[in-house]
């Protein structure tokens, strides 16, 4: 260690007083006598388990001809210190984290400033997402309810499914939105679902608006990589929610089903609940519940059995059903691909790609 390191360590108050306890040549419980206070206190001072007082200050200055600000400035170097070790270890740790983060999501979508430097990347995260620091958003259990598809997360995708839902939350605490009102909702979406068959870069304005009018924010936000999210909810007060999907999957009727999937978590209405939801396939009962609320809104079971029962399941048999119950053809596919009737492979052309412009940010 060079002589400029060593100037620039502070050591704890009480390793001084230990010295001074030690030139005087007299025991711990003596100097304490002599100095109005207890062993303990002493003993927890020297150890640096305590710190000095404004009190042991004036009591030191005294016995030892100095002044009180003497020992309050030792305290206050030796604090300091601390802090700026603390500060090196969160800091490494950060660097570690903002390196698991897609950062040029941030520049292409916010403008945040291009930089190659990590402490600067974590600086202008953490303002635009107002948080004190990365490590917040590596909780499990930080967030919320969504649909997610991986089965075992890392911390990668912890963290980034909580760096997609504040961004999310920072979107929809800016729109413009009126009170909650579950009656209001529950109409609105039948006029959704008849919706469903116009192309969605024609009515995702207007489908945001009927929302709004309900109290819920849509945000529609593009897929942070390692994330995993298809849609979330999240109430941004009693009287507000937060309806965010991503275009993880880029297909309409994938987005269709999120949306009725996250509303049926709406109206659940589980405002101070938080939970994440990792695997689609093993999903808690309230997940089902969203799912079965999804899959009926968009399919009424009783019309889709009868179509089962035929077997035929050509291009032509699914036009003709999604014509008669008035869908995009599309969710007819996805439901029977999600249901293994056909495979994933199978009539795909009738599936529309969601159009780019509908996740302009």
């Amino acid at each position: 260690m060079n002589k400029k390191n060593k100037e620039n360590i502070s050591f704890h108050p009480g390793y001084y007083i230990s010295e001074i306890i030690d030139d005087l040549e007299i025991t711990q419980e003596e100097f304490a006598v002599r100095l109005g206070t207890s062993p303990k206190n002493i003993s927890k001072l020297v150890n640096g388990e305590a710190n000095i007082s404004i009190e042991l200050a004036m009591k030191l200055s005294n016995m030892l001809n100095t002044s009180p600000e003497v020992w309050l400035n030792l305290q206050k170097k030796y604090d300091l210190q601390l802090i700026e070790q603390s500060k090196k270890a969160e800091l490494a740790k950060q660097i570690d984290l903002i390196k698991e983060i897609d950062y040029n999501y941030f520049v292409k979508l916010w403008d945040l400033p291009k930089t190659r430097n990590d402490e600067e990347k974590i600086q202008n995260l953490c303002s635009f997402l107002s948080i004190a620091n990365l490590s917040i958003l590596t909780q499990k259990g930080y967030n919320l309810s969504f649909r997610n598809g991986i089965k075992e997360p890392q911390q990668k995708n912890i963290l980034s499914a909580n760096v997609w839902v504040e961004t999310a939350t920072k979107m929809g605490r800016s729109y413009d939105i009126k009170n909650y009102n579950e009656d209001k909702l529950i109409s609105t979406i039948h006029k959704l679902v008849g919706m469903t068959t116009l192309s969605l870069d024609k009515c995702i304005a207007k489908i945001k608006t009927m929302l709004a009018e309900c109290g819920v924010a849509l945000v529609m936000l593009p897929y942070l990589k390692n994330s995993g999210l298809h849609g979330v909810v999240k109430w941004l007060s009693k009287k507000k929610v937060l309806v965010a999907i991503s275009d993880r999957i880029k297909y309409v009727d994938t987005f269709w089903f999120t949306l009725f999937h996250e509303l049926g978590h709406v109206l659940q209405k589980r405002i101070k609940d938080i939970s994440y939801t990792w695997d689609s396939h093993e999903n808690d009962e309230l997940e089902q519940d969203a799912d079965l609320f999804a899959q009926e809104t968009l399919i009424p079971e009783k019309q889709y059995s009868q179509f089962l029962k035929q077997g035929i399941f050509s291009s032509v048999k699914i036009l003709e059903f999604a014509k008669q119950i008035n869908r995009d053809p599309g969710i007819i596919v996805g439901r029977l691909q999600n249901d293994i009737i056909i495979q994933h492979s199978q009539n795909n052309n009738l599936r529309s790609k969601i159009p780019e412009i509908c996740f302009n940010v």
